[in-house]
């Protein structure tokens, strides 16, 4: 079973942060990071810092531990995985 979750913050009008998990094997996953910043409101976002596991080439940030990762992002991640998860009966599995 593969399962994404994504949590998402923003830091006032200038910051925001992306985090993409990916469940698998019973691990959740850190499988993408964003930072987007913008100089002032009249401007777009752009991506400041990156961390994708399967495009390292992309990635401004190469090793995952370097990764900016809050306890409580974690904590939503989980949370955020847990809501998706249903209990059926094996007649009911359509």
């Amino acid at each position: 079973m593969h399962e994404f979750v994504t949590v998402e913050r923003t830091g006032g009008d200038l910051v925001k942060w992306s985090w993409h998990f990916w469940y698998d094997s019973h691990v959740l996953w850190l499988n993408r990071y964003h930072e987007f910043q913008r100089p002032d409101k009249r401007h777009k976002f752009r991506v400041a810092q990156t961390y994708q596991r399967c495009d390292a080439r992309g990635s401004t940030i190469q090793k995952a531990e370097d990764v900016v990762l809050p306890a409580d992002v974690t904590k939503e991640a989980v949370a955020k995985f847990c809501e998706g998860i249903t209990v059926k009966r094996w007649a009911e599995r359509r």
